[in-house]
């Protein structure tokens, strides 16, 4: 906790390789702003899927912002869609698109209470291509990705974010 209004930004503890081919990088390289990264190729016929997570951060915190950095190779009409995880609805919202691209480029995707969970604070990020057709010349560069929260001046959400974090201990 840095205090009231100030970001405390947390680097990723794990990144995951779902559907991908290893192009080189691991967690590591995510959590600093280096032109390091973490590469990912896209698998003919399957396509490619990265998830990035922070584990317990702050509770008394609630999240701002997803700072990413980074780019996604393909054709033109392919893209990739990153999605936070609701940890209320426990699904996965779609937050912001990566459209081709062949350099990097800062993407500042918003976040509030519901993107980390209530009692540990950890926050989910997906890279998710989903097309008809893949291309094992496609990938996703991943530079830099920063989970930021502040300290809330708000007693009333102070409050809100206690209550929930009691309900779902009772659960």
């Amino acid at each position: 906790m840095v205090g009231a209004g100030v970001p405390s930004l947390y680097a990723p503890a794990a990144a995951t390789r779902v559907v991908g081919d290893n192009d080189g990088g691991s967690v590591a390289a995510l959590a600093a702003h280096d032109d390091v990264s973490m590469s990912t190729g896209e698998v003919a016929g399957t396509g490619l899927e990265v998830v990035v997570t922070v584990g317990t951060t702050d509770i008394t915190e609630v999240p701002s912002l997803v700072r990413v950095t980074g780019y996604y190779d393909g054709g033109a009409t392919h893209n990739v869609g990153v999605y936070l995880y609701n940890y209320s609805s426990a699904a996965w919202e779609l937050a912001a698109t990566m459209l081709n691209r062949s350099t990097p480029f800062d993407y500042v995707i918003p976040a509030h209470a519901d993107h980390a969970d209530p009692l540990t604070g950890a926050m989910s990020l997906r890279f998710l291509h989903s097309a008809g057709t893949y291309q094992a010349a496609h990938a996703l560069h991943l530079d830099w990705v920063s989970f930021e929260k502040v300290e809330t001046t708000s007693q009333l959400q102070s409050d809100v974010a206690a209550v929930l974090a009691l309900a779902i201990r009772r659960e």
